[in-house]
């Protein structure tokens, strides 16, 4: 260990030498591109390996551990409970790579070399504040470029929203990966000037219109229990100057409020134009065309009248959809989709090894759904077997019963203590009923692994 941590050291030192200010501009872009090949995989309709994809997030978390390195690492003081959980874990995905399918080595390395080096690089520093930071400011960048793309270039309409993905889903993924870290920004920035908390803000309303318009059930879900932790533990930690907090609060969200309105105006006049130009010049984009204004929902009334209107069909798909009335029947394997009857059948077919990608799950409703089981533990109990489901369920729920107790029992908790709350409250809820095994995809879940940086460290982040 001594000598893995005095050539860790070398390298560390090695990169010191550009300055940590420079360092940390390096480790923003790395974050970014991360963020951005996933981007890439959820807007770009051209097929990439899961290879191909755990090769660039390699290589990407590797130079991010390069320039994250001290100069000097002691030996660690990890948490022998999580540390003892996370490698039980990796090790039966790498069983299950070795005696079922060779495709799941990939991932099972990554859980047991280049998370737990990151991890170590952090544990170095325990400036876990800055750290978060940068990967907030990287996400950050990649949320407004999906917005302000999405705006200009997918126009709202009467279907479902679909962004610059093609698919209302993958919309919802992107606010529920983007909320926690607009709201660790937006805790950051009260000692800021007030323009970047309208910023935030802006972005925070931007997110719900973008749930809104997507009739995202799993995002709305997400984002909302999100919400309700980080509410909860930041009043527990604030409880003065309650009265100037608030009225900095309303005219934050009052500017903001006129940010959203003047989105909505600009999707609404100029992006069925600039979609269509964009479908001149990139045949391939996943975009929805408007070529006719028949989608809009809009009559042939005044503007202000086509706007409340516009708004108010919107609001009304919305609740259609989030009751359920879009359904056939009111029976809840309707209303889960089908996903029901998919947990169901990937119970009966669950055992000890798990099963390779291409034994796909074939049900009544839905007939053959892959192997995707639309369910975190049960994906890994389906893909790696019934102890290594067992292992992942034991670990994310007593990863956040850690973080509740800390969020909540400290007298002034830290701000990366309820920021890491958030993200494991809502990659618990999305896991519900989504399958979140592949975190250079599926980006909610990156930052879910990144938090065990904290975990693997005792979780001894204190006041802020």
């Amino acid at each position: 260990m001594n000598i893995v941590l005095k050539e860790l050291g070398k390298i560390g030192n090695w990169t010191s030498n550009l300055g940590e200010k420079k360092r940390s501009s390096v480790r923003v872009f790395l974050y970014c591109l991360v963020f951005l090949a996933g981007m890439y995989y959820a807007c770009i309709p051209i097929p990439v390996h899961l290879l191909y994809k755990c090769l660039i997030g390699v290589v990407l978390i590797g130079l991010i551990i390069v320039f994250t390195l001290p100069s000097h690492l002691e030996t660690p003081r990890f948490s022998k409970f999580f540390v003892t959980l996370w490698y039980l874990f990796s090790f039966s995905e790498l069983i299950s790579a070795i005696f079922v399918s060779v495709e799941y080595y990939p991932m099972s390395l990554i859980f047991l070399v280049a998370f737990p080096l990151l991890f170590l690089s952090w544990n170095s520093r325990k400036d876990y504040d800055s750290l978060f930071y940068e990967v907030a400011i990287a996400g950050n960048i990649c949320i407004l470029l999906f917005l302000i793309i999405s705006i200009f270039l997918s126009p709202i309409k009467d279907t479902a929203y679909t962004g610059i993905t093609g698919n209302p889903n993958s919309v919802g993924q992107w606010m529920a990966f983007g909320f926690p870290l607009i709201w660790l920004l937006f805790q950051s920035s009260n000692k800021q000037n007030i323009w970047w908390q309208i910023l935030y803000c802006s972005e925070l309303g931007l997110i719900c219109l973008f749930i809104i318009m997507a009739r995202g059930r799993t995002a709305l879900l997400t984002v909302a229990i999100g919400a309700l932790f980080g509410i909860v533990s930041t009043v527990k930690a604030r409880n003065h100057k309650i009265i100037l907090r608030f009225k900095r609060f309303v005219l934050v969200v009052g500017c903001s409020v006129l940010v959203v309105f003047a989105s909505w105006l600009i999707n609404q006049h100029l992006s069925p134009y600039l979609n269509s130009v964009v479908h001149d010049y990139i045949p391939f984009s996943q975009m929805e065309t408007d070529s006719s204004q028949e989608g809009n929902g809009f009559k042939e009334n005044s503007e202000s009248e086509n706007m409340l209107y516009s708004c108010s069909k919107a609001l009304e798909r919305f609740f259609i959809r989030i009751v359920g009335k879009d359904k056939q029947t009111e029976k809840f394997e309707d209303y889960s989709s089908g996903r029901s009857g998919i947990w169901i059948e990937a119970i009966h077919r669950s055992n000890w090894l798990g099963h390779p990608s291409r034994e796909h799950i074939i049900t009544r409703r839905n007939g053959d759904v892959g192997n995707n089981t639309h369910n975190t533990v049960l994906q890994r109990i389906y893909d790696n077997g019934i102890i290594s489901g067992i292992l992942f369920l034991v670990m994310i729920i007593a990863s956040f019963i850690s973080f509740l107790s800390r969020s909540m029992s400290l007298k002034k908790t830290s701000v990366i203590n309820r920021f890491c709350l958030i993200v494991h409250a809502s990659f618990l809820t999305m896991s519900l009923v989504t399958s979140l095994t592949l975190p250079f995809i599926y980006l909610l879940e990156f930052l879910y692994y990144l938090t065990y940086a904290v975990l693997f460290d005792g979780g001894k982040v204190h006041a802020e």
